[in-house]
C-alpha cells in the first residue's frame, strides 16, 4: 500500500469514529431532554384539593400544586359546575352552585381538570352526611386515563 492509501484509510477511520461519536451524543442529548421534560411535568402539575367547610356546609377548593388547573369541571350527583382556570396557590374558592341538601349520602364530588400541557387530572372527595351535616370522607387525585387505545393515541397526538 502506498502512502496515499494509508491516508485514505486513516481519513475513513477518523470519519467513522466521528460519526459514531455524533450519533452517541445525539442519543444522549435526547435522553437528557426527555428526563428534563418529565421533571418539569411532574413539578408543574396542578393538585386540586377540595373539602367541605363543616361550619358553613359549603364545598371549598384550592389549587395546592405548582401548575395552573385549567378547564375545571365538578360533578356531584346531578349537579355540575365549571371554572375556566385556577392559578397557582390561589386563595380558596367556594362552589356556591352546589346544594348539598339535594345530594344523597354517601356522595362523591369529582373534579376533572387539565394542566398547561393538556394532561387530564382528577380529584375526588367522598362526602358523608352525619348528624344533619356533611362531613369530609376519603379523597384522592391522579392523572385521568383515556378509555381505550384509540383515545390514548389521539390524546398523545394532541400534546
Amino acid at each position: 500500500m502506498t502512502t496515499s492509501d494509508w491516508i485514505q484509510v486513516w481519513i475513513a477511520a477518523t470519519l467513522t469514529a466521528t460519526l459514531f461519536a455524533v450519533v452517541g451524543y445525539v442519543l444522549w442529548t435526547k435522553l437528557q431532554a426527555e428526563a428534563t421534560k418529565r421533571i418539569a411535568r411532574a413539578t408543574l402539575q396542578p393538585v386540586l384539593v377540595q373539602w367541605v367547610d363543616v361550619d358553613e356546609q359549603v364545598i371549598k377548593y384550592r389549587n395546592s400544586g405548582m401548575g395552573p388547573a385549567l378547564r375545571i369541571r365538578w360533578q356531584l350527583d346531578e349537579q355540575s359546575d365549571r371554572r375556566l382556570a385556577m392559578g397557582i396557590r390561589n386563595k380558596e374558592g367556594k362552589l356556591d352552585k352546589f346544594d348539598l341538601s339535594k345530594a344523597k349520602s354517601p356522595a362523591k364530588l369529582v373534579a376533572e381538570y387539565e394542566d398547561a400541557e393538556r394532561t387530564g387530572w382528577y380529584s375526588t372527595l367522598e362526602l358523608e352526611q352525619q348528624d344533619g351535616g356533611w362531613e369530609n370522607g376519603a379523597s384522592c387525585y391522579g392523572p385521568r386515563k383515556a378509555g381505550n387505545r384509540f383515545k390514548r393515541a389521539f390524546a398523545e397526538l394532541l400534546r
